[in-house]
């Protein structure tokens, strides 16, 4: 310090040193609002802070009741729906998803079926054909591609929907399984919904905080652009040709406190916006989706999306079963051919 007393720079450097300062005080309180502006923005709130909480908790709360109302009893009638469709009548005692495995079983039991009398006509066709006549034999060659096709189709579509049962298992026995259903439904029945008022108790010391803090900052604002105003008009016009560094700096420590307060504020207004947005990602996940057997969170796009795979599935079965049968009968017919043929050698 010593070796600063009495030094002085010229209105110019002392100009541009209160001004760079002066901006970079601008500058972070900008970033600060763009923050507020932007969470703003992603929640679609007013252009007034004070009815941020008002208008926010009115949304949540709605999502709740909507939930609350619609959920469990859309997934009542979906489940009805396929239980009259796939189990004949409303059977209390029928579990949609065993029965789902069950013809599972049975499409798997119709390919393997279909391909061992598959395999045996290959076996047989490789030894006798041609021990067969002209007509039969280009029969059997016509037979060989025509079942060669059919073995990979009903093969990709068995596979797609074992599949498919596998990657839908943790809802189906949440939503399906009579087991899963009633341990949901006690849930959904028995869950806490928040209404409007309990969110804005969350929401309004966090919305009001962030007023504070935005007020604040304006008035640095304002105090900082009046040092910079009056300290360049004194510099530039008092006809001094020196800036004394005392004084110069004295200045630049006030923008520095400015500067410091903003940089304290900034870890404040971001605790502050990210428990703004916790309340609302944890209302829409509370209204969004539903708790499986696993203790995963099953989205309801995916809940609603499982039943018509599960119908999807069902037909696909008896598609599979029906298709194995034609295919077996078919290779059956020739396989009686080669074998008439065998047993004449």
């Amino acid at each position: 310090m010593t070796l600063l007393q009495g030094a002085s720079v010229s209105p110019t450097l002392a100009r541009i040193a209160i001004e760079a300062r002066s901006k970079a005080v601008a500058t972070l309180s900008g970033s600060l609002d763009k923050e507020v502006e932007q969470l703003r923005e992603a929640l679609w709130l007013p252009r007034e802070p004070k009815q941020w909480a008002q208008v926010l908790a009115a949304r949540l709360a709605c999502h709740e009741r909507v939930f609350q109302h619609r959920t469990l009893q859309e997934i009542i009638i979906h489940r009805d729906t396929l239980i009259r469709i796939h189990m004949g009548t409303r059977n209390e005692t029928g579990d949609l998803l065993e029965a789902l495995s069950s013809h599972v079983r049975h499409a798997r039991q119709s390919f393997s079926d279909f391909e061992t009398t598959y395999q045996s006509f290959t076996v047989l066709r490789t030894n006798f054909l041609f021990s067969l006549d002209i007509e039969a034999r280009d029969a059997c060659d016509a037979a060989q591609i025509t079942l060669h096709r059919v073995h990979s189709q009903l093969y990709a579509m068995l596979s797609k929907l074992i599949h498919d049962v596998c990657e839908w298992d943790d809802c189906f026995r949440t939503v399906l399984a009579n087991t899963g259903w009633t341990e949901l439904s006690q849930k959904l029945e028995s869950r806490r919904f928040r209404d409007e008022g309990a969110y804005e108790v969350e929401l309004q010391p966090l919305f009001s905080h962030l007023q504070l803090l935005s007020e604040a900052r304006h008035g640095m604002l304002l105090d900082s652009a009046q040092i910079r105003k009056e300290s360049v008009q004194k510099w530039t016009s008092g006809g001094s040709s020196q800036v004394p560094i005392d004084e110069l700096l004295s200045e630049l420590q006030q923008l520095d406190e400015s500067s410091h307060l903003l940089f304290t504020q900034s870890n404040l207004q971001s605790q502050t916006i990210q428990s703004v947005t916790r309340i609302v990602q944890d209302a829409a996940e509370h209204t969004n989706a539903i708790p499986s057997v696993s203790h995963a969170m099953l989205p309801l796009t995916k809940v609603h999306e499982a039943f018509h795979r599960y119908d999807a599935m069902r037909v696909q079965c008896a598609e599979v079963v029906h298709r194995c049968a034609d295919a077996r009968k078919t290779v059956s017919e020739h396989v009686a051919v080669l074998e008439k043929a065998r047993d004449a050698v």
